[in-house]
């Protein structure tokens, strides 16, 4: 998510019509111009700050429609954070999976679906992982970013969440998950 496309194209910022009176409007975490799914915007910089951070360890889910028979020795590696050469955290993986109810067409291309679960992103992270494994990535789907989901939401929909602070941990609960 980006505010200007270096090639002139649009942007979803181009897309969204955000109030006159909002003075900041903030993109939570990133999807490159290739991934679809859950995007988060907010106007309050702490939120955005304590989703993002990764020693908040939120979550974030993907399904990832993928070719190619996976090299399972890379696959436990990246489960186990041993992919040294290319600096990524641990990850969950789990191979064929059915893909979610929210993915509109799952049958557009064939391939395999499975899920990965990530406590940090990074740039292309996935799609660089997964083609580390022999899985080349036809489509990638955002599914959950934290507490946020696109349970209830059809394709392109949005739902505005008044209280979004509240569904975050208090910093004593926060400090007690990383104990």
């Amino acid at each position: 998510v980006t505010r200007k496309d270096s090639h002139g194209g649009n942007t979803v910022f181009d897309m969204i019509r955000v109030p006159e009176n909002v003075q900041r409007f903030i993109a939570i975490g990133r999807l490159d111009r290739d991934t679809e799914g859950l995007l988060l915007f907010t106007t309050c910089g702490y939120l955005s700050s304590q989703l993002e951070h990764p020693r908040n360890n939120y979550t974030r889910v993907y399904e990832a429609q993928v070719s190619g028979e996976p090299d399972l020795r890379v696959v436990e590696a990246l489960r186990q954070g041993k992919q040294a050469n290319l600096g990524f955290l641990p990850m969950e993986l789990s191979l064929e999976c059915d893909p979610s109810p929210w993915i509109s067409d799952p049958e557009i291309q064939p391939g395999s679906w499975l899920r990965v679960c990530l406590r940090e992103g990074k740039k292309r992270e996935i799609r660089v992982a997964l083609n580390a494994a022999n899985l080349r990535v036809k489509r990638l789907v955002r599914l959950r970013y934290g507490p946020f989901n696109l349970e209830g939401l059809d394709y392109g929909q949005f739902e505005e969440i008044k209280d979004a602070m509240e569904l975050l941990p208090s910093r004593e609960q926060a400090e007690d998950a990383q104990r």
